[in-house]
C-alpha cells in the first residue's frame, strides 16, 4: 500500500508507517505528528503540535483527500526486498525491506525497531519465546490475583448469606 508513494511525493523527512488502517507521519518521540486515513485520504494533525504539518509539509495540508488516496493505493516500488523478521503473539513473521534496522520501515510499513526485527530469523524467535515467556508469567500472576479475589469475594458473600439465614431464624416473623 502506497505509504511510501505519500512519502516521496510530498518530500516526508519524518518517519512514515502504515498502522490500523492509517498512514502515520512522526518521529521517535511523537508517532502520529500527522494521520491518514487509508480509505479516504482525509488528514488528521496531533491537537498538540497544530502547526507541525503547516511548518512542514503545507502541500500535504493543501492536498485533495482523493490524490492522497490515489497515492495510497498505487503500489510502491523499492530499491531492494530484504527479508527481515519479526514476531507477534508468538507467531514469526516475514517481512521485506529495502534496508534492515531502525528507523527504516518494511514493505508493509512497519517500523523496524531494534528489539522487534532482525535478518537473523533464530534471533527473532529467541526474542518471540522470551516474549511469550514474560507474557506467560504475567498471565499466570494476574489469575492467581484474580483467583485470590474470587476467593475473598466468595468468602464474604458466604458470610453475608450466613447473617441472612441466621437473621432469618432468629426474627422469622419481620
Amino acid at each position: 500500500m502506497g505509504w511510501k508513494n505519500v512519502k516521496e511525493a510530498f518530500d516526508i523527512k519524518h518517519n512514515v508507517i502504515m498502522e490500523d488502517g492509517r498512514i502515520f507521519i512522526g518521529s521517535g518521540f511523537i508517532h502520529d505528528l500527522v494521520s491518514i486515513d487509508v480509505d479516504t485520504g482525509e488528514i488528521w494533525e496531533n491537537e498538540t503540535l497544530r502547526n507541525s504539518l503547516r511548518e512542514n509539509y503545507p502541500d500535504l495540508l493543501k492536498a485533495d483527500p482523493e490524490k492522497v488516496r490515489a497515492l495510497i493505493l498505487a503500489p510502491d516500488t523499492f530499491k531492494a526486498s530484504i527479508p527481515v523478521f519479526t514476531f507477534q503473539d508468538g507467531d514469526i513473521i516475514e517481512c521485506r525491506c529495502e534496508e534492515p534496522g531502525y528507523p527504516n520501515v518494511t514493505h508493509d510499513g512497519r517500523m523496524m525497531y531494534e528489539n522487534r526485527f532482525s535478518t537473523d530469523i533464530q534471533e527473532v524467535v529467541r526474542w518471540a519465546k522470551n516474549d511469550l515467556e514474560i507474557w506467560s508469567d504475567n498471565l499466570d500472576k494476574h489469575i492467581q490475583e484474580l483467583q485470590e479475589k474470587l476467593d475473598s469475594a466468595r468468602s464474604t458473600l458466604k458470610t453475608a448469606k450466613s447473617k441472612y439465614f441466621k437473621l432469618c431464624f432468629d426474627h422469622p416473623d419481620t
